[in-house]
């Protein structure tokens, strides 16, 4: 038996745009976003000459439009406070139990 192994989504772009070739005008600009970008598909586009806009993990930061919004800043990572959490108390002490033989 012969596994294979799934496809990312940002090898699905290609066959995708190729299918569609056939509805696309000239002056046709074909979007995708971050989830589609790697470097194989720009390449291939640039290759066909196929006019396409996808978006990168980091457009976001260098985009002037979005400096000063907050929903776009860059969070501290969520690991970065390595205190312990307070242990909860007030759960069931063992009186609250009976045994059973």
């Amino acid at each position: 038996m012969t596994i294979t192994p799934a496809l990312c989504i940002h090898e699905l772009l290609l066959p995708l745009v190729t299918s569609l070739q056939s509805q696309m005008r000239t002056h046709t600009m074909r979007t995708a976003d971050a989830g589609y970008h790697s470097e194989a598909n720009v390449r291939e586009l640039h290759e066909q000459n196929i006019a396409a806009l996808i978006a990168d993990n980091a457009m976001r930061r260098r985009d002037e439009r979005f400096a000063t919004q907050a929903r776009y800043q860059t969070a501290p990572p969520p690991l970065h406070n390595k205190t312990p959490n307070p242990v909860a108390t007030g759960g069931f002490p063992p009186s609250a139990f009976t045994y059973d033989a």
